[in-house]
């Protein structure tokens, strides 16, 4: 039975600022970041990361609703492993940033 409480809103809106944050985050990294391509790499990398958080947070809580009602499981590994996917990218372009700050 679909639990009409109201967690999964909670969860979305947790998830939303996480990627607001995000996009501080990569604003403020923006303007402490040295040369040009360190700029650009991290205001790209930050900018598809906070869109795609935000597209899968909003595509995963319609899903969930969807399988709450229907009295489904909501297990979604597709989400997980595209978060995991979103994480990896940010630290590699975090890498990149700092070894361009430690050779320049």
């Amino acid at each position: 039975m679909w639990d009409t409480g109201a967690q999964p809103e909670r969860t979305a809106l947790a998830w939303n600022r996480t990627a607001l944050s995000l996009a501080v985050c990569g604003l403020v990294g923006l303007r402490l970041s040295g040369g040009p391509v360190s700029m650009a790499l991290c205001a790209a990398v930050t900018a598809l990361a906070a869109v795609l958080l935000l597209r899968t947070v909003h595509r995963r809580h319609l899903r969930r609703q969807r399988r709450l009602r229907a009295g489904e499981p909501i297990a979604d590994p597709a989400a997980v492993l595209h978060t995991a996917a979103v994480t990896t990218l940010l630290g590699l372009t975090a890498l990149v940033v700092v070894l361009e700050r430690a050779r320049g």
